[in-house]
């Protein structure tokens, strides 16, 4: 078998078998992993994103967790109010 010679471009530059300059797809290849470390740096900042929204979830959960306890607490409380003018010592106001 004999090697076939590569052909010349207009500029000189050998063409690969697909058809296209060396430099062009350098070229690409750049463009390609510059596209590819944005969507890696597009993911990070969905990754940090995702997780303050589960932090903020998390805190609002136990706050209304809290809220809760303390309107059971209030509810038991008024239940055994003899006077009205009971109820805002009991709520700390």
């Amino acid at each position: 078998m004999s090697e076939q010679p590569q052909k010349a471009t207009r500029a000189g530059e050998p063409v690969q078998k697909t058809g296209h300059p060396y430099a062009q797809i350098l070229q690409l290849n750049q463009e390609l992993v510059q596209n590819l470390q944005g969507l890696v740096d597009e993911h990070e900042t969905r990754k940090k994103e995702l997780e303050e929204l589960r932090f903020a979830h998390d805190q609002a959960r136990a706050e209304m967790a809290r809220l809760e306890a303390r309107l059971v607490t209030l509810e038991e409380s008024t239940a055994t109010v003899d006077s009205v003018a009971d109820l805002p010592a009991l709520v700390g106001v």
